[in-house]
């Protein structure tokens, strides 16, 4: 697909005379996953993780001198295998020396937002996921008896919800929600008339249910999920390397041609991440089963909306 780059057609507002330094639309979002779950740095491409995977028995003894019961214990290794997130995007020199605002700045702040899109949609479906990623990400991991479906009460659902975390002998850390859950949660209380719902102040992104941290990533698909409960040792992602951007000013780029004979720069910009699930077994859990829990949507979408 040809590409033109931001030329000043696509930033003819940026040239008002009367324009303030401040752009008019939304502050970039960032990856939920990364905000929220559990992070490693990674050193080389590939890193091996160890997994608790069978605990240790002990008993009373039948007798004196019986002889002490045998035990083990063991890891098993989860494999993280960084892949790269990548674009690139020109810019014609003339929009960068005429516009009233920072191109630069708000471009690079722009595909920062669109690679913690790609890998909350990776991470938390499958979307667009590489073939190292876990199939269908957290919401595929769940099994059915890890789901609970809208009852049009949301306050009687998300604490099935917790529930199905707590059976396993944990306590949900995290929660993940398409923002309507903002709505049908807003004025509601529970004992003592403490609202479920809490917003973190000056962070509209950002809030609790109670008490847990809740977030709303970007590129959730609310066709399969209304809200997704964890505990964080489910999820390790790691970080090879964070967002890097270098300028482009000679090369020719598929689709678009050469840069300098367009009088263009471009931003080029990576990042490598890995994901993998960890289902480390415990005394409530011997079984490993992920801690997982999936709210799902009511035919049509309507629970999550019917009590606002």
């Amino acid at each position: 697909m040809a590409v033109d780059g931001i030329t000043r057609a696509d930033a003819e507002a940026a040239f008002d005379e009367a324009l303030s330094a401040e752009l008019i639309n939304a502050l970039p979002r960032q990856s939920a996953a990364l905000s929220n779950l559990t992070v490693i740095p990674m050193g080389t491409l590939t890193t091996r993780i160890p997994v608790l995977s069978a605990l240790p028995t002990a008993s009373f003894l039948s007798a004196d001198q019986a002889p002490k019961p045998l035990s083990e214990v063991a890891w098993q290794g989860k494999m993280l295998t960084a892949e790269e997130v990548a674009v690139i995007v020109p810019i014609s020199e003339t929009v960068l020396e005429d516009a009233s605002i920072d191109v630069m700045q708000r471009t690079t702040d722009l595909i920062v937002q669109e690679f913690g899109r790609v890998l909350d949609a990776a991470v938390f479906f499958g979307t667009g996921a590489p073939a190292t990623f876990p199939a269908g990400g957290i919401y595929g991991a769940a099994t059915a008896g890890q789901k609970v479906a809208e009852s049009g009460v949301p306050s009687t659902d998300l604490n099935a919800l917790f529930a199905l975390i707590e059976d396993l002998g944990l306590d949900v850390t995290d929660v993940f929600a398409t923002r309507a859950m903002k709505a049908a949660l807003r004025g509601q209380t529970g004992v003592g008339g403490v609202p479920i719902y809490v917003p973190e102040a000056g962070m509209p992104n950002v809030g609790s249910i109670w008490g847990v941290p809740t977030a709303y990533p970007l590129g959730w698909d609310k066709t399969k999920a209304t809200a997704i409960a964890v505990n964080d040792s489910v999820a390790v992602l790691g970080l090879r390397s964070d967002v890097k951007t270098k300028v482009l000013t000679e090369a020719t780029l598929t689709g678009f041609g050469n840069l300098a004979e367009k009088d263009s720069i471009a931003i080029r910009a990576t990042m490598r991440v890995a994901f993998t699930l960890a289902n480390p077994v415990s005394i409530d859990n011997p079984d490993g089963t992920l801690p997982i829990g999936v709210l799902t949507p009511a035919a049509g979408g309507q629970a999550a909306r019917s009590s606002k």
